[in-house]
C-alpha cells in the first residue's frame, strides 16, 4: 500500500543516495581537543603574566594559582569548561 508517508521515505532516501552530505572520499573533520587545566596553567601559572592591554574594571593579573584551584570546587573541571572562548 502506498501512502504519502511511505512515499516521503522513499523520497528522502532517493534523495540522500543523490546527494549526500560530503562529497565521495572526504574525511570527516577530526575533533579538535581542548586545552586541559595542566596547558592552561604552563601560562597562567607565571605570577608575572598580566593583561596587555589593562582592561578597565578587570584584574592585570592572569596569574591562577594551581594549589588554591586544586583545593576549590573548580578542581574537578577543566578550565575551559567555563572559559569557552579562551583558546
Amino acid at each position: 500500500m502506498f501512502t504519502a508517508r511511505t512515499g516521503l521515505g522513499a523520497l528522502l532516501c532517493f534523495g540522500a543516495a543523490l546527494f549526500p552530505a560530503a562529497p565521495a572520499g572526504a574525511q570527516a573533520k577530526p575533533a579538535e581537543s581542548q586545552p586541559s587545566a595542566q596547558d592552561c596553567l604552563a601560562c597562567h601559572g607565571d605570577r608575572d603574566l598580566k593583561r596587555d592591554p589593562p582592561v578597565p574594571g578587570r584584574s592585570e593579573s592572569l596569574f591562577a594559582d594551581e594549589a588554591v584551584l586544586k583545593g576549590s570546587v573548580h578542581a574537578r573541571l577543566e578550565c575551559v569548561a567555563c572559559h569557552r572562548t579562551a583558546t
